[in-house]
């Protein structure tokens, strides 16, 4: 079975929809940054002290193929959504634009990702 297919049965934990989408808006422009890697840990560390590894999480991300990450990131955020109050939303995505803003750049996929979460969660 498909990665993408498995991905699709699972609703993800606030914990883990949290982590998948911040590990993807880091690496939607193509690379993960040292800076964005430290606002992520900040992130982790701040609300999911709990969470000792994220290391499984992590390596299925990055096997994730690029042309996935669209898709993926929709379901992440709909399961965030889920679970989350507005004012969990907004502090996330404080932490979103610190990890867009974190190697003092926006490319066009990050906005592009960025305004969808907007969407999805009826900010726009």
């Amino acid at each position: 079975m498909e990665t993408e297919k498995i991905i699709d049965m699972v609703t993800f934990s606030k914990t883990l929809a949290g982590y998948h989408l911040l590990l993807i808006m880091a690496s939607v422009d193509g690379s993960l940054s040292k800076e964005e890697e430290k606002v992520i840990r900040k992130y982790v560390k701040m609300n999911y002290s709990f969470l000792s590894n994220l290391d499984e999480e992590t390596l299925m991300l990055n096997n994730l193929p690029q042309e996935l990450y669209y898709n993926h990131f929709c379901k992440a955020s709909i399961d965030f959504y889920g679970q989350t109050s507005l004012k969990e939303r907004l502090d996330f995505l404080d932490f979103v634009m610190k990890i867009i803003l974190a190697d003092k750049k926006v490319t066009n996929e990050e906005n592009k990702y960025l305004n969808e979460l907007y969407n999805l969660w009826d900010l726009a």
